[in-house]
């Protein structure tokens, strides 16, 4: 018999692509290839190019009198120092370890059940693998549940979720005769004030893949709130820029929950730049991508948006996100609780992993090589980098890889700021223990859009904080949740 020819697929390094090799690749030298190519991208020659950023970083710094750019660029942010910054990270980390060694555990046995190996490692190749092989044993299997989410309802939900909690309405103008879009998949949206009946802002939905599209999902502010030279309220404009899949044939554009999730998150973005009250551009919402300065603390970013993913895993919330593209069913109560009961899924790994990569990040922009960790010196980027994610986050790198030549973070905008997602993460707990269990309250939601959206940059985060809480924040509702 004639060997059947062997099929090959051509496979990118984007999310909608690499994600799903990364889960559901069984063989691990196929994962291994992936993900080697995955963090190989551009080492070179942006090894060179990353060392020359942190020594011009550090010259100006001194130059402008701070002890290093980590000293420099966090003066304006919530931690104000990288002491503070490091601290939180590693009290956090201190917390994590009973869960992250639990969760290595639970990857090494599946691994050996997998493999026969008796003494597996746990690479970062592995990751994204057994998180879904746990996810299918518990029937919450994203790939088959994609049917209750087409993308269409979840983002009509969303906005309807979003309007009842924020007082808010969306008025689509995509096929209005004066707009014109830069591709005919994005969509067009005024923000109306359901109270006073007024427009508050613009924004526009890119959501699909494209060739040539930034390749991360994010919120772009496009115009900020302001008031101009004769006192007219300027109204803000931003853009989601999504990379989900196209509709194929009578099939619509189907969401894993992760990208669910996402979406709601970003649409938190949204919100908080569209609710933005700042009398002057400086204070709109902005984050570091933007070509201008300014914006709320970088370290505050995304607490509201945290705040409101954390409604992914309230009951009511699922269910109203979900329906069948052909039947249009409800998500099931089982399934639902099941989502909601293993949430924090393998959670100990995932942040232990991001800890270990603020770390390196403040590492770097504290002073020059050689750097010093855990009593080691370091020369070498890339050994600090794999020696940092295995010691932190008991997970191995695939050897000669460095990940870090291609993480845009710590080049746009987030240097010495990574840290920031877990500090926001925090607060966002703390906030939504306001809301959880009550989520759609629209007298909290009132009080949220006033205290912490309409504000934008014009108050510090910790102020902020302290006028929805009424009381100074605390770590405890996101150590209890993890935990």
């Amino acid at each position: 018999e004639e060997e059947e020819e062997e099929e090959l697929f051509l496979v990118g390094c984007k999310a909608p692509q690499l994600l799903p090799v990364m889960q559901q690749a069984v063989l691990e030298s196929t994962r291994i290839k992936m993900r080697t190519v995955a963090d190989s991208r551009c080492v070179s020659p942006n090894y060179d190019n990353l060392k020359e950023i942190l020594r011009l970083r550090h010259e100006m710094a001194l130059l402008l009198g701070y002890k290093s750019h980590a000293h420099y660029i966090m003066e304006e942010k919530m931690a104000q120092n990288p002491e503070i910054a490091s601290n939180f990270l590693s009290k956090i980390c201190l917390q994590l370890k009973p869960r992250l060694e639990k969760d290595i555990e639970q990857m090494k046995k599946m691994k050996k059940e997998e493999t026969g190996n008796q003494d597996p490692q746990i690479g970062v190749h592995d990751l994204s693998h057994y998180t879904h092989k746990m996810k299918e044993s518990l029937n919450i299997d994203e790939n088959a549940l994609k049917i209750f989410f087409p993308l269409n309802h979840v983002v009509s939900e969303t906005f309807s979720i979003y309007s009842e909690i924020l007082g808010l309405s969306f008025q689509e103008l995509t096929n209005e005769k004066s707009v014109n879009l830069w591709d005919k998949n994005v969509k067009l949206y005024q923000v109306i004030d359901s109270e006073k009946n007024i427009i508050i802002g613009h924004f526009y939905l890119d959501l699909f893949s494209r060739d040539g599209k930034y390749g991360h999902q994010c919120v772009v502010p496009i115009r900020p709130s302001f008031y101009d030279n004769n006192g007219n309220f300027v109204t803000p404009i931003c853009a989601i820029l999504g990379n989900m899949t196209q509709p194929f044939g009578d099939v619509p554009s189907l969401l894993r929950f992760s990208e669910v999730s996402t979406f709601f998150h970003e649409f938190g973005h949204v919100m908080h730049t569209i609710c933005s009250k700042s009398p002057c551009s400086l204070f709109s919402w902005a984050w570091p991508i933007v070509p201008w300065y300014g914006g709320v603390e970088q370290d505050f970013l995304e607490v509201p948006s945290m705040m409101f993913e954390q409604w992914i895993s309230e009951k009511n919330i699922i269910s109203r996100l979900s329906s069948h593209y052909q039947t249009h069913e409800k998500l099931n109560n089982s399934i639902i609780d099941n989502i909601i009961k293993n949430k924090n899924l393998f959670i100990g790994s995932d942040w232990s992993r991001f800890i270990a990569m603020g770390t390196f990040d403040i590492l770097l922009h504290s002073s020059l090589p050689p750097y010093t960790f855990d009593g080691q010196v370091y020369t070498k980027l890339d050994e600090l980098w794999n020696d940092m994610i295995k010691k932190i986050s008991f997970v191995h790198p695939i050897p000669n890889t460095f990940f870090a030549a291609s993480w845009y973070h710590i080049i746009a905008g987030y240097d010495a700021g990574y840290y920031g997602y877990l500090w926001s993460e925090v607060y966002a707990h703390d906030l939504f223990s306001f809301f959880k269990g009550n989520c759609l309250n629209p007298e909290i939601g009132k009080k949220f859009r006033k205290c912490i959206l309409e504000p934008g940059a014009c108050k510090d985060g910790n102020e902020m904080l302290l006028n929805f809480l009424g009381r100074e924040p605390s770590e405890k509702p996101f150590i209890e949740e993890i935990l």
